[in-house]
This record gives structure tokens, sequence and C-alpha cells, in this order.
């Protein structure tokens, strides 16, 4: 998610994303997408509903980490 996309930046699209979700089971993966290194902007992607960011330009091996985190982690239903 390109945290700086026009009429609805990434921000606001993952708030609307998350309202709409219910099912952890089915949650939506949302890694924010930034030019910027600024450390409040990680935060505040982080605090939006975004479950990780990359600066850009993207280095492979940091999104080829995240995936497989993401592939090899278990959803667990909660009661």
């Amino acid at each position: 998610m390109d945290i700086n996309m026009p009429i609805l930046d990434g921000f606001e699209a993952t708030k609307q994303i998350r309202k709409h979700q219910t099912d952890a089971i089915n949650k939506v993966q949302i890694i924010g997408l930034t030019a910027s290194t600024n450390k409040k902007d990680h935060e505040l992607a982080i605090e939006y509903g975004m479950d990780n960011t990359l600066t850009k330009p993207i280095v492979i091996s940091k999104l080829v980490g995240f995936l497989n985190t993401v592939i090899n982690t278990p959803f667990v239903r909660r009661a």
C-alpha cells in the first residue's frame, strides 16, 4: 500500500480496509510503502493498521523476509 497515493492515501485506505474486517483468519496483510525514512511515518502506518512498512526503493530481501513471516505464521481463531 503506497502511503502517498492521490485522492485516498494509504493510511486512510488501510483504515477503511480494517474497518470492514472482522475475521482475523482472513485478515489482509498490508505492507506500507514509502520513500520517507522518517520514523514517525512508519509508526503512523502501524497505528493505522498496516502490518509492516518498507522504504522505497524496496530491498528485495526485506520484502521476502516479511512475506516468509506471513506465509509461515499460522492463523489462530480467537474465541
